[in-house]
């Protein structure tokens, strides 16, 4: 073993902790999923008031990064550690990509629609996209492939397209990777500042894909040894309940 008996027992408290968490969680959403998803879109509707308060259009960016963050860790997360929570929560992914993707286009026409901003960024380019900023065209390149993924979240286009659908919404892989060099490009050019904010969106990228790598394999045993730990713990937690 990896770690010993006796390491291990010294988080009982807070995985006793975590178990009632989860349950009580789990219970809510087990009676309100349906209240939950209403009330899900309604936020996700309202966001779009952001467009009268271009000001915070940076906040709406970060959220709208926390929103594809929760959306992409969720499924290899259900499947590695197979908390029922995880899998309910999976049950959310069409309403908090519908409020994602609201949120992006916010924090994006919060930039563009301001005069200032466009004229300095977007219109001397719109001739030679390419000459753009990186930073700046990553962050179009993962609204243009937004705008698809919202418009057939639906039941309808999910019908339409059926086995395409799945197809199409694998677009969220690029848009990650756009997001991310987004985010960690520097507002200033600079070849190192470039090579820097590459290596971190790649590492970043890398360690997504090393989590669903352990979604289908769980080749790490630390961490199997804790998964299954935790997973027995919550079974007499679940036993002593009844």
């Amino acid at each position: 073993m990896f770690f010993s008996e006796n390491f291990l027992q010294q988080w009982n408290p807070i995985i006793k902790a975590g178990c009632v968490i989860h349950d009580v969680l789990s219970d809510f959403l087990v009676r309100y999923l349906k209240q939950v998803k209403i009330i899900l879109l309604m936020l996700a509707h309202l966001s779009l008031i952001g467009f009268l308060f271009p000001q915070f259009g940076r906040s709406f960016g970060n959220f709208a990064q926390n929103l594809l963050l929760v959306i992409l860790l969720v499924s290899p997360l259900s499947k590695l550690f197979r908390m029922k929570l995880l899998y309910q929560l999976m049950s959310l992914r069409r309403e908090l990509g519908i409020w994602f993707a609201y949120m992006a286009i916010v924090h994006s026409l919060s930039y563009i629609l301001n005069p200032e901003w466009f004229g300095t960024f977007i219109a001397l380019f719109l001739s030679q996209p390419l000459s753009m900023m990186p930073r700046y065209l990553f962050g179009v390149l993962a609204l243009i492939l937004t705008l698809p993924l919202l418009i057939t979240s639906n039941t309808l286009s999910l019908t339409i397209l059926k086995g395409n659908w799945k197809k199409l919404h694998w677009l969220v892989y690029p848009l990650f990777a756009f997001m991310l060099l987004h985010i960690f490009l520097p507002r200033r050019l600079g070849i190192g500042n470039d090579i820097f904010g590459f290596l971190q969106a790649s590492l970043a990228f890398g360690a997504y894909v090393l989590l669903k790598m352990l979604a289908k394999n769980n080749f790490l045993t630390p961490l199997r040894e804790v998964n299954e730990y935790v997973a027995q713990r919550y079974v007499e937690y679940r036993s002593s309940s009844v």
